[in-house]
C-alpha cells in the first residue's frame, strides 16, 4: 500500500506540477494579452486625437473661409448700397434744383400777371 500512496503522491505532485505551469502559462499569456491591449489602447487613443485634431483644423479652415466669404458679401453688398444711396442723393439734388426753378418760374409768371392786371386795371 505504501508504494500506491507513493505513487498516487507522485503522480499527485507531477499533476500539481503540471497545474502550476498551466497557471504559469496562463498568467503569462494573460499579461502578453494585457500588455498587447494597453498597447492598442494607446494607439487607438493616438489615432483618435489625431482624427480629431485633423477634422478641428479642417473645421478651423473651412470657417475662416465662410467667415472670409462672408465678410467679401458684406463688403460688396455695402459698396453697392453706398454707390445707389449717392446716386439717389445726386437725383434728390437734381430734382430740388429743378424745384426750385419751377417754383421761381412759377414766381415770376404771377407778378408778370398780377402786374399786367394791376397795369390795365
Amino acid at each position: 500500500m505504501d508504494v500506491e500512496v507513493q505513487e498516487q503522491k507522485g503522480t499527485l505532485e507531477e499533476r500539481m506540477a503540471r497545474v502550476e505551469g498551466i497557471v504559469e502559462q496562463m498568467d503569462r499569456r494573460i499579461a502578453e494579452f494585457r500588455e498587447d491591449m494597453n498597447i492598442r489602447m494607446v494607439e487607438l487613443r493616438d489615432d483618435v486625437d489625431k482624427r480629431i485634431s485633423e477634422f478641428r483644423e479642417d473645421m478651423n479652415n473651412r470657417m475662416a473661409e465662410l467667415r472670409e466669404s462672408v465678410e467679401k458679401r458684406i463688403a460688396e453688398f455695402r459698396e453697392e448700397m453706398i454707390y445707389r444711396m449717392d446716386e439717389i442723393s445726386r437725383r434728390l439734388d437734381r430734382l430740388e434744383s429743378r424745384f426750385w426753378w419751377l417754383l421761381g418760374i412759377l414766381i415770376t409768371m404771377w407778378v408778370t400777371i398780377i402786374l399786367a392786371i394791376l397795369v390795365k386795371g
